[in-house]
């Protein structure tokens, strides 16, 4: 049972000169007892990637994952609140 699936995250900016794809069709899966490292070069998303997973970016700014589970039992394909409120649902 994977502890972290993402599916298809995108995270992109509008900007003066166009839209800036930070982020562009990113999968990961990490199991239980794994350890996951993102290294890259300056600017190549590493902190945007972070951001977007943890949904510290606002939603008006950037995508999100088509697809997120944490711990495999929240699941979500909808927004962030919506995700918390039903997680917690789950969890009564």
């Amino acid at each position: 049972m994977a502890l972290l699936e993402i599916e298809n995250l995108q995270t992109h900016f509008r900007t003066p000169d166009g839209v800036n794809r930070s982020v562009d069709g990113l999968n990961l899966k990490v199991e239980a007892g794994q350890t996951l490292a993102i290294v890259g070069e300056s600017g190549c998303g590493k902190s945007v990637t972070a951001m977007s997973v943890l949904r510290l970016i606002p939603s008006r700014q950037a995508g999100s994952p088509a697809r997120s589970c944490f711990r495999a039992a929240t699941c979500c394909n909808a927004r962030p609140r919506r995700c918390a409120k039903s997680a917690a649902t789950r969890s009564r």
